[in-house]
């Protein structure tokens, strides 16, 4: 019971501070994930290029 109402008082904190400043965060948020998800998209392809690539090497020897 001790852990959880720590959690909850953050819970709360979180909420107050995104109902003050949401206006300008949702928009910042949005842009931001928007680029985010960008950049995780790239990092997602070389990865995967990565691997077929070794799988490739490891499939010739």
């Amino acid at each position: 019971m001790s852990k959880k109402r720590p959690d909850a008082i953050l819970v709360i904190l979180a909420v107050v501070i995104l109902a003050i400043f949401a206006p300008g965060i949702t928009y910042f948020i949005i842009s931001g994930m928007w680029q985010i998800l960008k950049i995780a998209l790239i990092i997602l392809s070389i990865v995967i290029i990565f691997l077929f690539i070794v799988s490739v090497v490891r499939g010739k020897k």
